[in-house]
């Protein structure tokens, strides 16, 4: 009875912290009007040590002939901005992905980074030019979970993860393919959550709270 109740103690306070987060991150990204890949470095600056920023480039062209067994490609472009300081960012390309339809063909690192530990940061998925598609879709939330883990692993957390409106219920539901659900989904335990993703959409500021099992 008594870890019950600690539990239930410590989730609250969980919670609450989480909640205290968002209501001062909706109040920044109220403000930023273009979701490009040039996105306002001052504000995030302010809000985390760090963002990783995934963007398509147009690859319509790519292996387009005749008898190609592998078009159409999506390329996924990561690109890592570290805050040193309120109006100093540092950005380096990171490392991009390629897909045909939802199969990874391969990945390429381009440079290293460093996450302090326990650091903050933000994933931004920009808006892309395409039609909507689920093999884009598939590709997109496959190049996202492997970013979000390989920041698990450097010890550091992702507190956001913003993407377009438009993108938000297909990147929604392929990442329950992850097994991330929302907490209406799942019978959870404070010690059974291995991670937990915060999912807005933007410009409209939907939000759901996913966790992932152990």
């Amino acid at each position: 009875m008594r870890n019950a109740v600690f539990y239930k103690k410590i989730a609250f306070a969980w919670f609450a912290a989480s909640y205290l987060v968002l209501m001062n991150q909706i109040a920044g990204f109220a403000a930023i009007k273009d979701m490009s890949e040039y996105l306002p470095d001052d504000y995030l600056g302010k809000e985390f040590k760090w963002s990783m920023v995934l963007y398509l480039p147009d690859v319509k062209d790519s292996l387009n002939y005749t008898g190609s067994t592998l078009y159409p490609l999506t390329k996924v472009s990561v690109r890592f901005n570290e805050y040193p300081a309120v109006g100093n960012v540092q950005a380096k390309a990171y490392e991009e992905f390629w897909y045909h339809k939802k199969a990874i063909l391969g990945m390429r690192r381009l440079n290293q980074i460093r996450l302090a530990p326990s650091s903050d940061g933000a994933i931004i998925l920009c808006p892309r030019k395409e039609k909507e598609s689920t093999d884009c879709a598939t590709a997109i939330t496959n190049a996202l979970v492997r970013v979000m883990l390989d920041v698990q692993f450097r010890g550091a957390i992702t507190s956001l993860v913003v993407v377009p409106d438009g993108d938000f219920p297909a990147i929604a539901g392929a990442l329950e393919k992850y097994g991330f659900y929302s907490e209406d989904k799942l019978s959870l335990k404070l010690n059974e959550i291995a991670l937990s993703l915060r999912l807005r959409g933007y410009p409209q500021g939907i939000d759901k709270l996913l966790y992932l099992k152990k």
